[in-house]
């Protein structure tokens, strides 16, 4: 592998201990690196855990879900493990789905970096709460989609 400069070492925060010349970083510069690697996953954890909105990590290929915050938990009925059996549109109601796939399409194909709509929440016991629905797609640097985040926010019932 090819030397980082320091520049470089600091963006490639996905990798801090990648293998490195001895002359581009020192072992006290890596270790700094990799706590603050930690520190930043720490903080994106706990706002993703203690959001007063449900969220959920999902695959942007397959829809799958892959995780969802407690309020996630809380607003649908399900546990983790139930949700991660789901695609992400099956937390809405179909013809919510339905209504807004031009726009979940662009999203997909990169055409809008996110999307927000209203819907109607499908809870486990099969009651509808309404919702706000935000998502977006987290892409790297060839605009390859990593993850998608999709955030549901509880609306009065008016």
């Amino acid at each position: 592998m090819a030397a980082l400069t320091r520049s470089e070492a600091l963006e490639a925060t996905s990798e801090p201990s990648a293998v490195l010349a001895e002359d581009s970083i020192d072992a006290v510069e890596i270790a700094a690196l990799e706590r603050a690697l930690r520190d930043s996953e720490a903080e994106r954890r706990a706002m993703f855990d203690t959001a007063t909105c449900g969220r959920a990590y999902v695959d942007p290929d397959t829809e799958q879900l892959l995780h969802g915050n407690p309020k996630l938990r809380e607003m649908t009925g399900w546990t983790n493990d139930e949700l991660v059996e789901l695609r992400w549109p099956q937390l809405l109601n179909v013809a919510d789905v339905e209504r807004n796939l031009p726009e979940l399409e662009r999203l997909r194909r990169g055409q809008v970096r996110e999307i927000v709509f209203q819907a109607r929440c499908l809870r486990k016991d099969a009651s509808l709460i309404p919702v706000r629905v935000w998502a977006m797609v987290v892409r790297d640097e060839s605009w390859r989609p990593l993850r998608m985040l999709v955030t549901l926010e509880e609306e009065d019932a008016d």
